[in-house]
């Protein structure tokens, strides 16, 4: 009896089953997402050089082996999105930058870039807000 039970329980499951496993196969095939997707690796720096009409980047970063900083050169995908710019023209050299790219044949291509507006530190005590005043209450 706890064979047919068995036997009838996983008839059951793969009637539920066979559905959304035969549709995810549809969609898939429709689609075209059988290929493996992009990987993407992250990186983060200061830019050293822009130049907007080889669409490239070159960003200092640090190399965790060698345990120094390292120039790397990077390629702007035409569809690369910015954040804090609007293109490639807007980034300068000494600015901080995070970057999501691929590497394709050797060469890495930037999909994204986030420009980090660093504060200016002040440069002399002018430039500091005053504190206010405040009475606190005195520790007994």
């Amino acid at each position: 009896m706890k064979k047919y039970l068995l036997l009838i329980l996983l008839i059951g499951i793969m009637l539920v089953m066979s559905p959304y496993i035969l549709l995810a196969q549809e969609v898939q095939e429709k689609t075209g997402t059988q290929e493996k997707p992009e990987e993407k690796d992250y990186s983060y720096g200061r830019v050293t050089k822009v130049d907007v009409a080889k669409n490239e980047i070159v960003v200092s970063e640090y190399d965790w082996e060698t345990n120094q900083d390292i120039a790397v050169t990077y390629s702007v995908a035409p569809d690369a999105k910015f954040e804090n710019v609007a293109s490639l023209k807007e980034v300068e050299p000494d600015t901080e930058v995070s970057i999501e790219y691929i590497e394709e044949n050797g060469k890495k291509i930037v999909k994204f870039i986030s420009i980090h507006k660093v504060e200016p530190e002040p440069k002399s005590t002018k430039d500091v807000p005053e504190t206010p005043d405040v009475n606190l209450p005195e520790v007994e």
